[in-house]
């Protein structure tokens, strides 16, 4: 299948089911969770630029409280909270409040990103049961 046809595959399983999980899309369409996420509307999700990813996540403080998704390949968790309590431990950035505890590794030299945290979206979540 060309990379267009796969495209407005994704985007009609979007639109079809809006509410449904990525990664049940990502799962029934054979592709990468990412790809889904980028198909959305452009209303609906930016990717954010993760060279900027201390700045980023230290601004999210002032959004009060929103929901987090972190996902890897073993397990996807959704955590309502508000960002702040930042500061660094040994080669682990930390966002401690009372309502995120979160510990992201960094790699070396100290303060540079490795592959552990390599894609950023803001996505709009659509009421109702999925993300």
């Amino acid at each position: 299948m060309k990379a267009n046809e796969m495209k407005d595959r994704i985007r009609a399983a979007i639109q079809k089911n809006p509410q449904k999980m990525t990664l049940q899309l990502a799962r029934d369409l054979g592709v990468p969770e990412v790809e889904i996420i980028r198909a959305f509307p452009t209303d609906r999700v930016m990717e954010l630029d993760i060279a900027r990813w201390e700045e980023l996540l230290q601004s999210f403080e002032a959004f009060g409280s929103v929901r987090v998704l972190v996902s890897n390949s073993a397990t996807t968790i959704e955590v309502d909270g508000t960002f702040g309590g930042f500061s660094m431990a040994g080669e682990f950035f930390n966002v401690q409040t009372d309502s995120l505890d979160m510990h992201i590794p960094l790699g070396f030299p100290y303060r540079s990103l490795n592959w552990t945290l390599c894609i950023c979206f803001l996505k709009e979540r659509i009421p109702g049961p999925g993300p």
